[in-house]
Parts: structure tokens; C-alpha cells; sequence
């Protein structure tokens, strides 16, 4: 049920509240000051409402810091409070009880002489899934990973190229069905080779993002991902730029040969990527795919977008895909050029749902 009728519904009576409660904090959203201040009051007061929440998202949505000094020191200072607010709730969430947590990049950082590096959280233990968007905070959260590692089932590393590179995962073993592993702003992961190994080795993997990783040779990724490929059922697989993309197309298209429970495919790939990674077909049993193009930075490029999706989707129709329901061909440009429609790409008939999109998805589907 909704939020808005459950609260409705939890002013009724107390018997009714209490119906209500456990699906109003079973997920937590917290989104600003007010209102980890007001959660954080509200389970001071009230302890046993701690139990109820199963999962929670911390993300504050920051816009870059005003560049006048005054301005800058006032809203530093907010940030300090809010920060401070959400360690002490995140302090209160019980082990075995909550079994979702997922953090912004901006929501711990101490915007003070505070450095809580080394500050842990008893919600750790039972976890099951760890989400990390975006750290820029420079706390290192390797520690947190390892706590929760006996239980996790789903985890995004953090994007942080700084943190990401101090992981070590020696002695842990993980039983992941999701791993998220995302590029920086710079649009590369310096996650290293055993941490990647480590991480992915899981035998129940059905879930996978893979985005481009520095220090992880191209070998390894293919190794890898023709091992977990039997047992995926989602596959996220971005490589757009860079020296090495071919051989990470190369690396996809021998994994998507073995993956015979496939069921979505997300590819992030320019033109050429995309013919090479399809030379070989696509495992019949995708359901649903979304195929982001990117374009070589030329004007020859930003001005045929519709020719180049065209090209693109008329491969795809044109492939053995029996179970295919949905297709969404996808590139940024597609925001300045909006005469670019389905009936400009010159598809062929198809029962096939297709749409037209200009982003690529970056969360994971929770929960696990």
C-alpha cells in the first residue's frame, strides 16, 4: 500500500496504527535535514519502531557548494548538522534487523574536523545489501564491506577511485546474486584485479554491472565473466571509451555465448561495439534489453543519430530473439535532437515493445 494511505490509516485508532507502522518504516527514505531529525526523534522516543525498518536510503540530492565564502561557510555548516544527524541514526539500526542500507556520496561526509574513517555501524551484521553512489567523502568503507560480507547478497561498490584502490578482500568470502561496479566521474574504476576476482567468484552471481576498470586486465574480465555467465540472469556491461574497449567487447561477446539463463541485457557501447558483441547472436532467452549507442564526438556523429539507432535496432530485430518483449535504444543526443522519432529510424514491424531513451541505468534492482 502507498505511503500516504498508511498514514491516513495509522490515524484511525491504535489498533490500525499499528497495522500501518510495520509497511510505513519497513523503507526509509531520508532526503533532508527535517527529516532525519524528525526519524531520529521519532525512534529515540519510540525504540521498538528501530525493528521495523528493514531498509533505508540516505540520499540528500546536494547541489555544488555556493562559490561566496559566506554562503559557502552557511551551507557547510547545514551539511555538518545533517551529517552528524544521520551518523547517530545510522548508530541506532539493529543488527539482523535492518537488511538494506544505500548511501549518497555526500551523506557521511563530515564537513568538519571530524574523521569518522574508522566509525563502524552495528546494522553491518546481517546485511544483506550495501549500496554506495557516487563517495567522494574520502571515508574508506572497505572495513564495512568486509563486516557485511558473511551475508551480503547484493553490493555496489563505492566509485571513489581513491578509496576503491585501498580494497582488500584477502580471507572473505562472498556469496553475492548482485554486483554493481561502477565508473567514476572520470569514467574509470581503479578497483584492483584480486578485489574484482574476490568480489565476483560467487557461484549464485545473477546480477552483474561490469563498467571499465583500469587495473583489471582485460583477461581477467573475460575469464571471469565467462565463469558467472551460466548463472546470470541480468547483465550490465559498459565500455564506451578508452584504449581497451575492444578487447572488453571481445570479453562480452565470449561470455554472452554461455549465458543460457539470461533474461535482461543493458549494453553501453558505440556502433562498432555493439556489431562486434552481436556477431555471434545474443542468448535467445533475453527478455528485455536497453542498448545505449554512444557517438564518436563528431558533428557527422551528433547530426545522423537517428540513422545510426536505425542501423542498431534493425540488427537487433533482425536476430533470433524469441522471448525479446521490450527494446530501448538509447544516446544522450537524443535530448537535442527531438525530431529524431521511431518512425525516423525506419524500423521493421515488430510485436516487439521499442522506445527511444537518453539515459543508461545506474541503480541496482533492489531488494534481494
Amino acid at each position: 500500500m502507498p505511503a500516504h494511505p498508511l498514514q491516513r490509516l495509522s490515524l484511525v485508532n491504535k489498533h490500525w496504527s499499528a497495522v500501518a507502522r510495520k509497511d510505513l518504516y519497513a523503507r526509509v527514505f531520508v532526503h533532508t535535514e527535517q527529516t532525519v531529525r524528525r526519524l531520529l526523534r521519532t525512534v529515540t522516543e519510540h525504540g521498538d519502531l528501530l525493528d521495523l525498518i528493514k531498509s533505508i536510503t540516505v540520499d540528500y540530492k546536494y547541489a555544488q557548494l555556493p562559490t561566496q565564502k559566506k554562503a559557502m561557510n552557511k551551507e557547510k555548516a547545514a551539511r555538518s548538522r545533517t551529517s552528524k544527524l544521520t551518523w547517530k541514526l545510522l548508530l541506532l539500526l539493529r543488527p539482523g534487523r535492518t537488511v538494506y542500507l544505500a548511501l549518497d556520496g555526500e551523506s557521511l561526509r563530515p564537513y568538519c574536523d571530524e574523521t569518522p574513517d574508522d566509525r563502524m555501524i552495528p546494522c553491518l551484521t546481517g546485511l544483506r545489501g550495501l549500496y554506495f553512489e557516487d563517495i567522494s567523502s574520502g571515508i574508506d568503507y572497505t572495513p564495512w564491506i568486509r563486516a557485511a560480507a558473511p551475508t551480503l547478497l547484493a553490493l555496489s561498490i563505492p566509485s571513489q577511485p581513491i578509496i576503491v584502490s585501498r580494497f582488500n578482500f584477502d580471507g572473505l568470502s562472498f556469496a553475492l546474486k548482485c554486483l554493481f561496479i561502477p565508473a567514476p566521474g572520470q569514467g574509470r574504476n581503479l578497483i584492483s584485479a584480486a578485489a574484482f576476482k574476490a568480489l565476483i567468484k560467487s557461484s549464485a552471481l545473477e546480477d552483474l554491472t561490469i563498467n571499465p576498470m583500469d587495473n583489471v586486465p582485460t583477461s581477467v574480465v573475460r575469464a571471469e565473466l565467462i565463469r558467472a555467465a551460466p548463472t546470470l540472469r541480468r547483465l550490465q556491461f559498459a565500455a564506451p571509451y578508452g584504449d581497451i574497449r575492444t578487447e572488453l567487447v571481445q570479453a562480452l561477446q565470449a561470455g554472452l555465448q554461455l549465458c543460457t539463463n539470461l533474461r535482461i541485457l543493458n549494453l553501453w557501447l558505440r556502433e562498432d561495439g555493439i556489431t562486434d558483441a552481436f556477431a555471434s547472436g545474443i542468448p535467445p532467452t533475453v527478455q528485455h534489453m536497453i542498448v545505449c549507442v554512444e557517438s564518436v564526438p563528431t558533428f557527422a556523429a551528433y547530426s545522423s543519430v537517428d540513422a545510426t539507432l536505425g542501423r542498431v535496432g534493425r540488427l537487433i530485430l533482425g536476430l533470433d530473439l524469441p522471448r525479446l518483449e521490450t527494446l530501448k535504444l538509447s544516446n544522450i543526443h537524443l535530448r537535442v535532437h527531438p525530431n529524431v522519432t521511431l518512425e525516423s529510424l525506419e524500423l521493421p514491424e515488430t510485436k516487439i515493445h521499442v522506445s527511444l531513451g537518453t539515459e543508461f541505468p545506474r541503480n541496482l534492482p533492489w531488494l534481494y
